[in-house]
């Protein structure tokens, strides 16, 4: 016999907080806006005349709360976040992108002429002919999301108008940072570093993109979760940390309350499945290196890499705008004040320019809630995303571990049954 449910109307637009003991919340739509009510603070909380009305058992009378938009994220649900493997077993497949004998210079220790290649995953370091092969060993590494490039100045030196030094720096643990010093010499140095920094910005830059799924940075809060309610910002970041991994985390600014922001870390835009919260106070360091290519920041010891410097540069104003605030003692905002922080991201989303050409072209219209660059209001077109497929990440994914079982399984876990 079927349940007694089945056949019943649904309803998308309401939600049930049963932990909370409150009743459903009704979701409006105003114009192309989804709509959700919430108070001034922007959680919304059952008034004390509804809360005697329940308790006398009569049924409390509906008034009409302030109206925040909201949208609902495209993407599946993830339980585990997607992490990608740096130190792949694999060997470098292909041709070299680029390639050339170049001096590689060991701070306080020598000068010597290396062979560099470089590839789609990674670069290759070998000794020359002309180099003392038995202090160098052929090295190779996959590219990192996490890596800055950057040109250097010679200190004074004998003919240092014919030298040109550049600097690839691998961020991974703190302490554990990998560095390399490359130096062009010759009348045509110059031009030749930049060939190399061109290409290996380029080359990062199209990894990095490649492992992000198809998304845009919104502003609006979800539908139906108040917790997200004081959200400023959303999008994808991957978060360092690992010498061997990085992993691929939903990341959720929010406004100043109570003397203290946050910035929450999901396993994906549903916002369901926390995996961190980081506290932000007015003592909260940020931080970021300039270079010819870097998409890295910092929050106190968390390293993030942002898609493009673009979104970088857009994450750091928004947190330090966040931190500003809270050391100057800045009230909590009102509804009012969080639109005016949305709309002043909206505004600077819209005006930032794609984030590749091989990233995916669904969903780039400005009044589209998820898909639109702004993520300000309108509807959300999953459909869209199976039209233009993007490129397969171009790191080697670590397996998911399958979440953990309840903790009154014997032993803390069961083992797989045989094949």
């Amino acid at each position: 016999m079927l349940p007694s449910w089945v056949g019943l109307p649904f309803e998308p637009l309401c939600c049930t907080h049963a932990a909370s003991g409150r009743g459903p919340q009704e979701f409006e739509r105003e114009g192309s806006t989804l709509t959700a009510p919430v108070a001034a603070a922007g959680l919304a909380s059952p008034s004390a005349g509804a809360r005697a009305a329940a308790a006398a058992g009569g049924s409390p009378r509906r008034t009409r709360q302030p109206m925040l938009p909201a949208s609902l994220p495209a993407g599946p649900q993830e339980v585990t976040p997607q992490s990608f493997s740096i130190e792949a077993s694999r060997t470098l497949d292909g041709d070299p992108l680029h390639s050339g004998n170049i001096l590689q210079v060991n701070l306080g220790e020598s000068i010597q002429e290396v062979s560099l290649s470089l590839f789609t995953q990674g670069f290759s370091l070998a000794p020359t002919s002309s180099s003392a092969s038995g202090k160098l060993r052929l090295i190779s590494r996959f590219w990192s999301p996490f890596t800055l490039v950057e040109k250097c100045q010679v200190k004074a030196m004998e003919n240092a108008e014919s030298w040109a030094v550049f600097k690839l720096t691998i961020f991974r643990r703190e302490g554990f940072d990998l560095s390399y010093y490359f130096a062009c010499s010759g009348t045509d140095a110059k031009e030749e570093r930049q060939t190399w920094v061109d290409t290996i910005a380029t080359v990062v830059s199209d990894l990095t993109v490649s492992l992000f799924p198809s998304y845009s940075i919104v502003v609006q809060p979800i539908p139906g979760k108040e917790k997200t309610y004081s959200r400023i910002m959303a999008g994808y970041l991957l978060r360092g940390g690992s010498a061997e991994e990085v992993t691929l985390v939903y990341c959720e600014l929010h406004a100043h309350i109570a003397g203290e922001a946050q910035l929450i870390l999901y396993t994906d835009e549903w916002c369901e499945h926390e995996v961190l919260c980081i506290p932000l106070g007015p003592a909260s360091s940020i931080s970021t290196r300039k270079g010819t290519y870097c998409t890295v920041f910092g929050v106190d010891s968390h390293r993030f890499c942002c898609r493009t410097r673009e979104e970088r540069d857009l994450w750091l104003r928004a947190v330090s705008n966040v931190k500003v605030k809270l050391m100057f003692g800045a009230p909590d905002p009102t509804v009012s004040d969080l639109e005016t922080f949305r709309a002043s991201v909206g505004e600077r989303l819209e005006a930032m320019p794609q984030a590749s050409a091989r990233e995916d072209t669904a969903g780039t219209s400005a009044d589209s809630g998820c898909g639109g660059r702004a993520g300000v209001s309108g509807d959300c077109r999953p459909a869209e995303e199976d039209q233009h497929p993007r490129a397969a990440p171009m790191l080697e994914g670590v397996p998911r571990r399958p979440p953990q079982g309840p903790s009154g399984d014997a032993g803390g876990a069961i083992d797989p049954p045989e094949p």
